[in-house]
């Protein structure tokens, strides 16, 4: 049943790279003579992800944008670019609960057995 008075959903916006921004990230990685793959792996991403923002798909991550600086030698200015369009609050860059690091020690030197172990006691 149609009702015409019903608004249109919204959605957010997407955050995505301007087109001549993604173009220019695309020609330095191709400048450089790497490969998708092979940059992602230098920036430690997934080539999926950086071919969304090499299409201005996505917008990275603070975190990423400056991993992208460093693998790919960005030039300053690019580079500033990127960063200044960068998300800081999202993927590697979103905030994360804080843990106080005795607790982030003992989690990490328990194996897989006695992590279960304690979780049964619990």
């Amino acid at each position: 049943m149609d009702n015409d008075n019903t608004p249109a959903r919204e959605y957010p916006p997407r955050h995505t790279l301007p087109a001549d921004l993604a173009a220019a990230l695309r020609a330095a990685r191709q400048d450089r003579g790497l490969g998708l793959r092979e940059a992602a792996d230098l920036a430690g991403v997934d080539a999926g992800h950086l071919s969304r923002i090499e299409r201005g798909l996505r917008c990275p991550s603070l975190a990423i944008a400056r991993d992208l600086v460093a693998a790919l030698e960005l030039a300053p200015d690019l580079a500033a670019w990127l960063l200044a369009i960068a998300r800081p609050d999202a993927g590697r860059s979103a905030p994360r609960p804080w843990r106080p690091p005795e607790a982030t020690l003992a989690l990490d030197n328990r194996s897989a057995p006695d992590l279960m172990d304690a979780a049964r006691r619990a």
